[in-house]
């Protein structure tokens, strides 16, 4: 996602955000909060393709791949930071939130995890889309967090 001139990326994996100014040169890279780095094992599939997975009890998954969202000028991701395995479904329960340089500012502990969000800086109001529904034949819910 784009802020101004600066893009921000986070990874799957590792809790790595790194900051690109607009011609895609990096500016900085922010390693956290829990320090985790990639344990991934390389697989052969035919034709001579690799492909790489997560290895089991050790490869954590941190931040969402949906994309960070800018709130003016304060940058909110979701952040999962436990086992791959324990990974249900794209579900996070905390944001973490960036100032545009990387430095961290808040982490907000969420009641029900959600997939995917967008926030209201005007009304200080995150809305939240989760898969866990409140009745049977809903598929998908909005939560809706003030803070």
């Amino acid at each position: 996602m784009t802020s101004d001139s600066k893009i921000f990326t986070a990874h799957f994996f590792t809790d790595l955000i790194e900051i690109y100014d607009i011609k895609g040169n990096l500016i900085r890279r922010c390693q956290g909060p829990n320090q985790y780095q990639p344990r991934l094992r390389e697989k052969s599939v035919g034709g001579g393709g690799l492909f790489f997975r997560p290895v089991q009890d050790e490869t954590y998954q941190c931040y969402s791949f949906f994309k960070p969202v800018n709130v003016k000028d304060e940058i909110f991701v979701l952040y999962f930071g436990d086992l791959y395995q324990n990974f249900e479904g794209n579900r996070c329960s905390r944001i973490l939130v960036f100032d545009t340089d990387g430095n961290p500012l808040r982490i907000y502990k969420l009641k029900i995890p959600i997939i995917s969000f967008t926030v209201d800086s005007e009304k200080r109001i995150i809305y939240g889309v989760t898969d866990r529904p409140e009745k049977e034949e809903d598929e998908f819910n909005i939560i809706k967090y003030e803070y």
